[in-house]
Order: C-alpha cells, then sequence, then structure tokens
C-alpha cells in the first residue's frame, strides 16, 4: 500500500509537520493557528502532491467548495478545475450563504489572491452541483476532493452514496480525498439524518469501515488508519463556546447528549 493512500484522523503532530506547514503557508493561514480546518486544507493537499496530481495537465472537481482556497492552489500548480457547489437558493435555505460557506462563482475562490487572477479565470470554471444528484456529464478527471461536505448531505447513508458515486468522475486510477466530521464518542449513538439541532451528520468508525469494506469488494484502493494524535494538543477538547486554538478536537450536541468529535480524511484510488 502507497504511504499516501492512509486514511485518517486529524493530528496536531501531522499539523505542524513540514509537509503540512508547507502547504498552511501555500494557503496564506497561520502555523501558530492550531485549527483542524487547517489540516484538512494541508490532508488534500499534500495527498493529492504525493499522488503527482499538483502539477501541469491534471485535472480536478471539488465539491461544495465554499470559499476555500483549494481551487486556486491547484490551478497556481498548473492543474485545470472544476469548482462546484450547490445552486445559490438551496445553499441559502440550508444557511451556507450566512455563515460564507458557499461560493456563487469563481471571485471568492481565489480572495487571498494565491494564483493570479488572469490564470485562475482561465483555468477554473464554475458549475453549480447538487452532490445527491452528481450530473453524468462529468467525466473524465484525473482527482476529486470535498472538504467537509460529505455531513451536510442530509445523512450517513447520502454522504457513503456520494463517495461511492463520486468516483464515476474519474478516470481510472484516479485519486478521491474527502475530509469529514468523526465520532469519536461512540461507534453506535451519532448525528445522523435531518432535521436536528446539530445540522451535521457525524460519521462513525463503523461508517467508514462499511465504506471501506464496499470500495475494496469493487477492487478501488482504500486503507483506514484509527490512530489518534497524543500530544496535549490532540487531547484538548474544545467546547462551547470554542476558542478555536487548539481546536483539533471539539463537543457538540445538547449537554445531555455530548460528543466528541474531530476531522478524519479519507483517500481512495479508484480502480
Amino acid at each position: 500500500m502507497t504511504p499516501y493512500l492512509l486514511s485518517r484522523p486529524c493530528s496536531y503532530t501531522e499539523l505542524i509537520s513540514p509537509e503540512f506547514t508547507r502547504w498552511t503557508n501555500e494557503i496564506k493561514e497561520s502555523v501558530y493557528d492550531i485549527k483542524r480546518k487547517i489540516w484538512e486544507f494541508d490532508f488534500i493537499l499534500d495527498t493529492l502532491w504525493q499522488a503527482g496530481m499538483i502539477q501541469e495537465g491534471k485535472s480536478g472537481i471539488g465539491f461544495a467548495v465554499g470559499q476555500e482556497p483549494l481551487s486556486a492552489v491547484f490551478v497556481k500548480n498548473g492543474c485545470k478545475i472544476l469548482a462546484t457547489d450547490l445552486e445559490i437558493e438551496q445553499a441559502r435555505e440550508k444557511g451556507w450563504i450566512d455563515s460564507h460557506e458557499h461560493a456563487a462563482g469563481l471571485t471568492l475562490l481565489n480572495k487571498k489572491n494565491i494564483c493570479d487572477n488572469n490564470l485562475f479565470q482561465n483555468q477554473c470554471r464554475f458549475r453549480n452541483v447538487d452532490m445527491n444528484q452528481i450530473p453524468e456529464d462529468l467525466r473524465g478527471f484525473d482527482f476529486l476532493w470535498s472538504s467537509c461536505a460529505l455531513e451536510h448531505l442530509g445523512s450517513i447513508k447520502n454522504g457513503k452514496n456520494f463517495i461511492h458515486n463520486s468516483l464515476k468522475c474519474l478516470k481510472p486510477r484516479g485519486i478521491a480525498v474527502h475530509t469529514t466530521e468523526y465520532n469519536l464518542t461512540s461507534n453506535y449513538f451519532t448525528f445522523d439524518t435531518f432535521p436536528k439541532t446539530f445540522k451535521n451528520c457525524l460519521f462513525r468508525k463503523r461508517d467508514l469501515e462499511d465504506v471501506a469494506k464496499k470500495l475494496d469488494a469493487e477492487g478501488h484502493e482504500i486503507r483506514l488508519s484509527f490512530q489518534l494524535g497524543n500530544t496535549p494538543e490532540d487531547q484538548y477538547v474544545d467546547v462551547p463556546p470554542y476558542k478555536m486554538n487548539p481546536h483539533i478536537k471539539l463537543r457538540i450536541g445538547s449537554r445531555f447528549n455530548p460528543l466528541v468529535c474531530t476531522s478524519y480524511g479519507i483517500v481512495i484510488r479508484k480502480a
């Protein structure tokens, strides 16, 4: 198994590693911010870099890109990108407009000026896509990614279906990278279907194992690790109202049914 094909939870040690720090600088974030969201971006970028996907001539598709900086990094390094997000009215209904988690076009995807704007406009396209209904014409990409989007699809089942269905977008041997919310408290009780106060689904170890079992049976490559970090930053659980630094693990849900979660990165190589 190739080392970069290791799905795993967020850890502080990896966040501050030279490999990840490189990408933290690339997306113009502070290396002093101990946040799982930065780890997610670094995880996606480093995985695709190691897979040889971030280079001239490669094409990628991003799902639910919001205002994330990844498209700009890919284009800067020679890739052609299709960035996708929900149609604006659907996004407004879900509250993603108010929380600045939605992209209505290209402008916000390069708001940090990571990439030359003319190059970005030429090499990145934008399209409205519902992840629960992937259009049939989205095919032939070298890689795809999503960052904490799986848990917003309405149920864990929908998230699993997207992981599987999105592989149709890739060429053979293409790479898919996703990050999602991971339940550290229980392999049974979790947040699943909408509507509820906490508007995310929370993947359990058993859900990730189900995904891996199905993909492995179809000949795709996926390997799971559930090894957690053991530093003080890893052990700290941020509680509401969140201090956000460190923010590797956090408590969510009500005080009567609290759960601790972190981010989990999924890597798949298509058969």
